[in-house]
């Protein structure tokens, strides 16, 4: 008899744990996801929230775009409107606090990477930039790529 019961009482515990994972399953919250796509920073951007209560999404959204924006304005390499742009070109001496705080943190992550991360590559840019866009028939020459690295 004891061993007639051993395996019942098995069956019935994984019975019972079955059913209870079933309904851990069923009855958990629906996850929203809310997603916006958009063109910033010279790439897609995909913003994905998932919200824990019901917030306002496209507030949300608007802000985060709102804010891309702003970092495109200051650092945009290749509009000549740009903060940076014009800090490159000196035609500014000073920069913004947020620009300054963004250098700081571009040269700590070349430090870090040991260069891997390159905040001074704009000139590398600007020479290949010509090549890809088919404005110039063949790519730069050792030499020119050795006078932009300096």
């Amino acid at each position: 008899m004891k061993k007639q019961v051993f395996p019942s009482l098995i069956l019935i515990v994984l019975t019972f744990f079955l059913f209870g994972l079933a309904c851990f399953f069923t009855f958990q919250p629906v996850s929203l996801k809310e997603e916006k796509t958009f063109f910033q920073l010279g790439t897609y951007v995909k913003i994905t929230i998932y919200p824990a209560n019901r917030v306002n999404s496209s507030l949300i959204f608007s802000r985060s775009q709102k804010i891309m924006e702003e970092v495109d304005r200051q650092t945009n390499f290749f509009s000549s409107f740009s903060e940076l742009a014009k800090l490159n070109d000196q035609k500014v001496k000073k920069c913004s606090p947020e620009l300054a705080a963004l250098i700081k943190l571009a040269k700590l992550a070349a430090r870090e990477t040991n260069g891997f991360f390159d905040p001074t590559i704009a000139p590398l840019t600007s020479l290949w930039a010509g090549f890809i866009t088919n404005q110039r028939k063949l790519p730069p020459s050792r030499k020119e790529i050795e006078k932009a690295k300096k």
